[in-house]
């Protein structure tokens, strides 16, 4: 590209400090065909929100239920845990939920201690819990808490619960069940102790997902939420007290994210095998005003259909890292000594990722010959368009990057 052709065919907005102008909307402008706006890429928008709850609960006269503390926790807060605790409510059946008058208090604890009798550690722990919520300075363990902690963030939402038939009734008594509930458990399906964590809709017990885990010798056909915990994650978690309802939701939340790791690998339907690569040298100023030299590498995989797929990055999805290529690009195009001689490279490529969606959304149908023609085509107008520099390489290749099963359980 010569400089004629460079001044007449692209204008770049030229920003002296990208590191502190990293919020603002740069563009490329132009009127060639390969010309795209930054700031016309739309943002990948989560559309749910998954809430993790759990209730410590008793029953009181048969019907009664008393909900004596709770923790509840969202993806949208970090899966920050709350713990949910004041005056234990009473929900009896076909009542209005209210806050445990003493004399009701009195009855539940006659009543907690003959239920436990046998399990002493559950019985400590309701009644410890039931002595502090009549000294608990807090009382969020209400329902409009509850739902305004559920409708935050204007999502989608889905409460998320383990083994959670109890928990539904909970939030049935409470008027609180029109939100769709994921239950998961894991279950021995074939009696060989071999166990699946499953994914269920707890309205209709449809089995959307499920994930082997393996053998685990125990009799009868289901785990708990510890022994389940135990096979998937080997953190030491900072536990509490038995039956802490802040612990059961932080082992379902590790449970709930190995499940969701699985499904990305192993559901998406994709055509064929794509790799991105961006490997390039850039300058960048500090505060100091002073520049220095960094390489910077995005690498991203695409799986064919129904076959498992490899990252780089354990927690983050291939629509996220394709995103993070966006800002990267954009920084890249607002530095003069980068972008003007590599303006073609950078229009071509964020062209490629403008929406990742129609990249994830290729028809399984098309013929294989002419995935790796629209593949091998984008990679000769690529080199095409460097003309020689080789600053930047953008490669896209058909690779078969299938890998076994087994290799996943390191991810």
């Amino acid at each position: 590209m010569n400089d004629d052709t460079a001044n007449r065919e692209s204008k770049i907005v030229y920003v002296k400090s990208p590191v502190k102008e990293n919020r603002a909307k740069e563009k490329l402008l132009g009127d060639t065909p390969d010309r795209l706006a930054i700031n016309d890429m739309p943002p990948l928008k989560e559309t749910h929100k998954f809430v993790i709850m759990d209730f410590e609960f008793s029953m009181v006269n048969k019907t009664s239920m008393v909900v004596i503390s709770g923790a509840i926790s969202n993806s949208l807060d970090r899966f920050k845990i709350r713990k949910l605790e004041g005056r234990s409510l009473l929900l009896p059946l076909n009542e209005e939920a209210r806050p445990m008058g003493e004399t009701e208090l009195q009855v539940a604890v006659r009543e907690i201690k003959r239920v436990f009798r046998v399990k002493t550690d559950l019985r400590d722990a309701c009644l410890d819990q039931l002595k502090q919520s009549l000294n608990s300075t807090k009382n969020n363990l209400t329902k409009g808490y509850i739902d305004s902690y559920i409708r935050r963030g204007n999502k989608e939402n889905v409460i998320v619960v383990w083994n959670g038939h109890s928990d539904k009734n909970i939030l049935t008594r409470l008027d609180l069940d029109h939100y769709p509930m994921l239950n998961i458990t894991c279950y021995d399906k074939y009696f060989n102790k071999n166990f699946y964590i499953q994914f269920e809709k707890l309205n209709n017990r449809e089995i959307i997902f499920e994930v082997d885990i393996g053998t685990y010798n125990k009799s009868g056909r289901l785990l708990n939420l510890v022994e389940t915990h135990d096979v998937i994650c080997k953190k030491k978690h900072h536990t509490t007290y038995a039956h802490d309802p802040r612990m059961d939701v932080k082992y379902t939340k590790c449970i709930f994210d190995y499940v969701i790791r699985k499904q990305r690998y192993e559901n998406l339907q994709l055509a064929s095998a794509i790799s991105f690569n961006i490997e390039t040298q850039f300058h960048i100023n500090p505060t100091q005003g002073e520049w220095h030299n960094y390489t910077a590498s995005f690498d991203f995989h695409i799986i064919t259909a129904n076959e498992n797929i490899i990252v780089p990055y354990e927690d983050e999805t291939i629509l996220e890292m394709i995103e993070a290529a966006k800002r990267f690009l954009s920084d890249m195009a607002v530095d003069r000594e980068f972008g003007e001689p590599y303006c073609y490279e950078l229009n071509y490529y964020l062209e490629i990722i403008q929406n990742p969606q129609d990249i994830l959304n290729y028809s399984t149908q098309l013929p294989s010959d002419r995935i790796i023609g629209i593949l091998f085509d984008a990679r000769y107008r690529a080199n095409d368009a460097m003309r020689g520099k080789k600053r930047m390489q953008v490669q896209m290749t058909n690779r078969d990057l299938r890998v076994p099963r087994e290799s996943l359980d390191d991810i």
